[in-house]
């Protein structure tokens, strides 16, 4: 089974995978496995391009922030919940 980084960079690329850490976290920081799991939900329920898109895109949920922005500065109960709403429809 690939890592949460490896996973990433296969669905999000290099640089957003970095983004998320700030360039600066190893392969198993938390922000990695969130983001994954959070990617993944989206994905199996809108597909792959729209949990992208829904990764990058700012959110009013999160003041506007990006999840991506918000995973990276750990408010992942504020993500959490912005995947909720977004699912719930």
């Amino acid at each position: 089974m690939p890592s949460a980084h490896t996973a990433l960079i296969s669905c999000l690329g290099p640089t957003l995978t970095a983004a998320l850490t700030g360039g600066q976290g190893d392969p198993a920081d938390r922000r990695l496995t969130v983001a994954l799991r959070i990617f993944q939900t989206i994905e199996v329920q809108e597909g792959a391009d729209l949990a992208r898109a829904w990764m990058i895109g700012g959110n009013p949920a999160l003041g506007g922030d990006t999840p991506i922005t918000a995973i990276r500065e750990e408010r992942f109960s504020d993500v959490e919940a912005a995947v909720g709403n977004y699912l719930a429809g």
